[in-house]
């Protein structure tokens, strides 16, 4: 992903923040004007945040990291939380 400007919103909130106003939206390749035409119709503002693909994070002027790198980190995550060696005692 590579982040252009986001408006009054901060980098964390922009990249991750969601609530019932806000949602983050990734539409298939070629999708990108069915949903503006969606939104469009139903007056709902779109604020385009980045762009996907590729081998790499990017995240510029914060960050940047291997894909496969996040991919293990996330996957591994769940099964982490729920080890074993996490319980007391």
């Amino acid at each position: 992903m590579t982040m252009p400007g986001v408006g009054e919103l901060e980098a964390h909130h922009a990249l991750f923040s969601e609530s019932a106003s806000r949602a983050l939206v990734v539409p298939r390749a070629g999708n990108g004007s069915a949903l503006e035409e969606m939104a469009a119709a139903h007056q709902v503002p779109i604020e385009y945040v980045g762009v996907t693909g590729g081998s790499d994070l990017v995240f510029s002027g914060l960050f940047q990291l291997p894909l496969s790198d996040a991919i293990v980190v996330y996957e591994a995550a769940v099964p982490k939380l729920m080890s074993a060696s996490r319980v007391p005692g």
